[in-house]
């Protein structure tokens, strides 16, 4: 049995990266399940760098909860982080 602590989904857009890279290697690091949602393939290929377990386009997916649903077996997200800048 391992000792590690179960990892939990979280969910996140990048639509500001500097900030959203600090959430998302937090939430890496803490051990999280990360799906990140783009409307980028870019973006969401530096999530994954950064640890983001899944990404999901949601231009190409625009019903991007229902893949969210099946990447966690229909457990859903238990944490939502949504980062924009002031423009």
């Amino acid at each position: 049995m391992s000792s590690q602590p179960p990892r939990h989904p979280h969910n996140a857009d990048l639509s500001s990266l500097p900030t959203f890279s600090f959430a998302l290697q937090l939430a890496a690091a803490s051990g999280a399940i990360v799906i990140a949602t783009s409307s980028s393939d870019d973006k969401l290929e530096i999530a994954k760098r950064l640890g983001a377990t899944h990404g999901i386009n949601y231009k190409k997916t625009p019903d991007w909860e229902k893949e969210v649903l099946r990447l966690t077996k229909d457990r859903g997200a238990d944490h939502i982080i949504e980062v924009s800048e002031p423009y």
